[in-house]
Order: C-alpha cells, then structure tokens, then sequence
C-alpha cells in the first residue's frame, strides 16, 4: 500500500503541476492583459516547471521500479522458502540427534522439507585408509517428507572385500577408530527451482558408550 501510495502521489503532483501552468497561459490570453514581457516571463517560467515535473516524474518511476524489483525478489525468495528440501544424512532409521548402539547402525537419507530434491550427492565417509560411499535407491527425486534407507560401499586401502557392503564393517571400523570420533558427511541437492545446496551433518561416536549420533549442522547453504 505503501509504495503505491508513493506512485500515486507523485503523479498527482505532475499533473497538479502541468495542469495549473496550462490553466495560466490560457487565462492570460483570454484576458489579453500580458505584456510580451510577461508572456515571456510566463513562457519561461512554464519550461522550468515542465523540467521540474519531469524529473519529478523520473524519481518517481526510479523508486517505484526499485519497489517492483524488492517486491518480486522477497516473492521470489518466499516461494523458495516454501519449496525447499532439507536432507539430512543419519544412521538412525528413527531419531537423528540421541545416540544408538553401534552395531545396529541403519544408514538413511531424509527430507525434511517441504520440496523434492533433485541429482542427490552423497559425499563419502573417509577415515584412516578407509571409504564409505552411501548409496541410495534408483529414485528420480527425494520427495518433502521422505526417508529413504542407503546401502553402502566400504573399500581399505582402495581394496575391497566380500564384506564391504556390510554394516557390521562399518561398526568395526568406527570401534577401531578407523575414523575421527567426530565426522561430517556432506549432502548436496537441487531445489525444485534448480538452486543447488549443501547440508552438512556432523557424525559422532562415544567410544565410552559405544554410541553413535548424527545431527545437522546449520546453515543449509546455497552453492550455485
């Protein structure tokens, strides 16, 4: 309402303006009463309010071009806000932040926002000589609100072995401190709109308790 206001208002002004020089010249021809010098004057005087008026009438567009681009931006930025996805890397199938057994660890994606993810990356978990790369079902897209179980693909020393798509390796290896006993898996994604993100998710193992957690570190930051 504001800004329309603004508009409005200034060209009232404009034409407030040109509409009273106009209404002048014409009374004084009608009365026949000016000078050359007067009409002169007036003539003079007319030009300047016309320059005036017009670049009233610039300002006026500039500020109100300036208020249609902020307006759209901030439509632009809501409609994002609603459809935005949010995935969160977690090996709890249930809660993501308290802590479970090592050994019943259950790898698994989820969206937590309200729009679908597209070309999903998951990077790898990499410790002391050791890859794990999550794997996810040959979807098209996450969908908000959706988890997804992972499988991964464990290699040694750029090895692999009979085992290395089991979890119980996975447990081992976190228990032997083949990896740092605090973690971060990156997750990127694009939004319905094809704006690209990066989640970052902090894993953490208690070898005093023999439990591992995972959280989301905020913010979900926009790379492209």
């Amino acid at each position: 309402m504001k800004r329309t206001a603004i508009s409005t208002t200034g060209g009232i002004v404009v034409v407030a303006v040109i509409l009273t020089v106009i209404i002048t010249f014409v009374v004084c021809a009608a009365t026949g009463n000016t000078t050359n010098d007067q009409v002169q004057r007036l003539a003079t005087i007319g030009t300047l309010v016309a320059a005036i008026c017009g670049w009233i009438g610039i300002i006026v567009l500039v500020v109100y071009t300036k208020e249609t681009f902020l307006l759209r931006k901030t439509a632009e930025r809501q409609l994002e806000a609603s459809e935005k996805p949010v995935l969160l890397f977690g090996l709890s199938p249930t809660d993501f932040q308290s802590g479970m057994p090592v050994e019943s660890l259950k790898p698994t994606i989820r969206n937590i926002g309200s729009g679908p993810a597209f070309n999903v990356v998951i990077e790898p978990l990499r410790g002391d000589g050791v890859e794990v790369k999550f794997r996810f079902p040959n979807v098209p897209d996450i969908e908000g609100k959706q988890q997804l179980p992972l499988k991964l693909f464990i290699t040694q020393g750029d090895q692999t072995t009979g085992m290395s798509g089991w979890l119980s390796l996975l447990a081992y290896l976190i228990q032997r401190d083949k990896f740092p006993k605090d973690m971060i898996v990156a997750v990127e994604f694009d939004s319905i709109s094809g704006k690209r993100y990066r989640s970052q998710n902090r894993v953490r193992y208690d070898p005093t308790e023999k439990l591992v957690s995972t959280g989301l570190i905020p913010p979900i930051a926009e790379i492209q």
